[in-house]
């Protein structure tokens, strides 16, 4: 059975927060010859690792968010919803919060200062429903459940060839 998202934004908006934080990481226009050239602090080096980092955990650990965002890496896998998995989700969740919060904030310039407190409000987001385990295993609400998330996903994976079929059938399988 689909696992319903802690909660019902939360791996959307980290999803495009990670997206969004991505964008710090656009270079820099060309700087004029003779000039030299800036190079990215090691706390912007380690905010993008992390921002890179925390997008592939997420969308391994959301297989159907990871279909909808166009990475199908995932696309034969339906998400763990055990509470183990829940709970080592949690658990991640805190080790991306604790490793942002080790990065120097002064170190970084606005941009990415601003990613890093985005990032950082949308864990805290997250991690404020925690405590709510009977709502977050609700698989049947007013606005749809299980049987009608499925089928979104299923329209919203690619077949474009074999080995994309290959991988829908697997996920049907599961």
């Amino acid at each position: 059975m689909p696992h319903k998202p802690q909660h019902p934004c939360a791996a959307l908006l980290l999803a495009g927060l990670l997206s969004l934080a991505g964008c710090a990481s656009t270079p820099a226009p060309p700087t004029p010859a003779g000039s030299a050239a800036s190079t990215p602090s090691a706390a912007a080096t380690a905010l993008h690792a992390l921002f890179d980092a925390a997008w592939d955990d997420a969308m391994q650990r959301n297989p159907h968010w990871a279909t909808y965002m166009g990475d199908n890496r995932y696309g034969d896998k339906l998400e763990d919803a055990s509470p183990q998995a829940e709970a080592d989700g949690y658990a991640a969740l805190r080790r991306w919060r604790q490793a942002a919060l080790a990065i120097d904030r002064d170190a970084l310039n606005a941009t990415d200062r601003v990613s890093r407190e985005l990032f950082l409000h949308a864990l805290d987001n997250e991690l404020a429903f925690e405590p709510l385990v009977g709502w977050r295993r609700m698989t049947l609400g007013a606005i749809g459940g299980f049987h009608t998330e499925f089928a979104n996903l299923l329209q919203a994976s690619p077949v474009r060839n074999g080995a994309q079929a290959r991988q829908v059938l697997a996920r049907l399988t599961a």
